[in-house]
């Protein structure tokens, strides 16, 4: 594990010869590239939240189109969830070895096409899981290997500001997902949601294949190889290795993993935001029928609600990226050598777990005693906030503590947030009917 960094993570002045060099940059791309990078692995990464939530809003038809019941149809949204969980840490393994490029390439053709089936093959069930299985695995590879590219370009003096932008694309798939698939949720229109998710994911995989260079550092370095790639010039499939007496490592095996899980501040790091992700997703996983249920609003009316915690959970990612980098600097000023372990940034976590156990305390206890919309709305956008701070700085750090491990490193992290959210998805319903919601979402905020 990388335990320190040197101060300047930009050029630098060497000595050691009769005329001083200055040292390559940490990215040799410009600005705007690095930007327009940043945009399509964001826009890449919404496809998969999105693609998870839009297919919500018509569960209770597709019970009649698939002919099945309400668990049978359920399954699908639990098959899928799995998939989504473990394939990212096969597609890092392929990512750290073969480039980034590859894997964008071929798990986003596997999503558009599997939408495409689903979206033209007559209704059978076994279709529908065998192809939600394809969707998953198309959809889940620019979770870890996208966190890798934004750690490639941006140098860690940056990397949580760059990380955080990133993050707004998987923050909004579950919140806008539920509204558009709300849309299409009828029986002369539910294929659509699946042309849409293929429509969309089009033009994000023709900009990649025509703007995106090959930027895994233990082939490229720091890109120089790649600027000579103009617009509208179809890059190679697979970058060969420019970095001299450097191979990219082996796709990794358990042990590698292993390793990477079990080093003490990793484990925490990945263990706490797993936890504090899943307090956040059970009031999510609830809110439908809480809106409904509880405040005899429409459906729809109970799916505009999710914009209230998604608008803050831009709020918190934006604003923790930006103090986590400003904490950074400041420990590097303040350091005598200029050197800061990755470490640093997991002291500015307090506020972001004290703002989500504040949230999910309030929540439960204001739907508990049936408060006013607006304050039960207040308590989800500050668990929400605090959420999203914690989960744009402790992607940061993994990234951080082993750069030519940076994908399997959010791989791992996202395999344990959604084994949490899946676990809260799957209890917190019969936990409220039992403790009602205010020890419930109490008992969440300990955790």
């Amino acid at each position: 594990m990388e335990n320190a960094e040197k101060k300047s993570d930009g050029p630098t002045v060497t000595a050691g010869s009769p005329t001083s060099t200055l040292a390559p940059p940490y990215s040799a791309f410009s600005l705007s590239t690095r930007r327009l990078i940043l945009g399509l692995v964001t826009a890449a990464g919404f496809l998969g939240p999105l693609c998870g939530a839009i297919y919500l809003p018509s569960l209770p038809l597709f019970e009649d189109i698939f002919h099945t019941s309400t668990t049978g149809i359920n399954a699908s949204v639990t098959l899928y969830m799995v998939v989504f969980a473990v394939a990212p840490l096969f597609w890092a393994a392929a990512a750290d070895h073969w480039g980034r490029r590859p894997v964008y390439t071929i798990s986003l053709a596997i999503f558009i096409s599997s939408n495409i089936l689903l979206a033209a093959v007559p209704a059978n069930i076994a279709a529908l899981f065998i192809l939600r299985i394809l969707q998953a695995l198309g959809s889940s590879a620019v979770a870890s290997v996208g966190a890798g590219t934004v750690a490639d370009i941006t140098e860690p003096k940056n990397r949580a500001s760059a990380m955080s932008i990133f993050l707004l694309g998987p923050h909004m798939g579950p919140i806008l997902g539920p509204l558009i698939g709300g849309q299409f949720a009828a029986p002369s229109r539910w294929r659509w949601a699946f042309g849409f998710l293929a429509i969309a994911c089009l033009p994000i995989y023709a900009a990649i294949q025509l703007w995106l260079p090959e930027t895994l550092r233990t082939l490229v370095g720091n890109g120089e190889s790649q600027r000579h790639y103009g617009l509208l010039k179809v890059q190679p499939f697979r970058q060969k290795n420019e970095v001299d007496g450097e191979i990219p490592s082996q796709p990794s095996r358990v042990r590698v993993f292993w390793a990477l899980l079990v080093y003490p501040p990793n484990l925490i790091i990945i263990t706490s935001t797993a936890l504090l992700f899943a307090g956040l997703y059970a009031i999510l996983v609830d809110f439908t029928r809480l809106w409904v249920d509880g405040y005899g609003w429409s459906e729809a009316e109970a799916g505009y609600a999710y914009l209230c915690p998604g608008i803050f959970l831009f709020v918190g990612s934006l604003a923790g990226g930006k103090a986590s980098d400003l904490w950074r600097a400041r420990a590097v000023k303040a350091s005598p050598d200029g050197k800061v372990p990755p470490e640093s940034r997991i002291v500015l976590q307090a506020f972001g777990y004290l703002a989500t156990a504040a949230g999910l305390i309030a929540f439960g206890w204001l739907c508990q005693h049936h408060a006013h919309p607006a304050a039960v709305l207040s308590a989800s956008a500050v668990a929400a906030t605090g959420m999203s701070w914690v989960l744009v700085t402790s992607t940061s750090y993994l990234t951080e503590s082993s750069p030519p491990h940076a994908a399997r490193m959010v791989a791992l992290a996202g395999l344990a947030r959604n084994a949490a959210a899946a676990i809260a998805a799957a209890v917190i319903h019969p936990l409220i009917e039992a403790m009602g919601y205010g020890w419930c979402y109490t008992g969440l905020a300990f955790l």
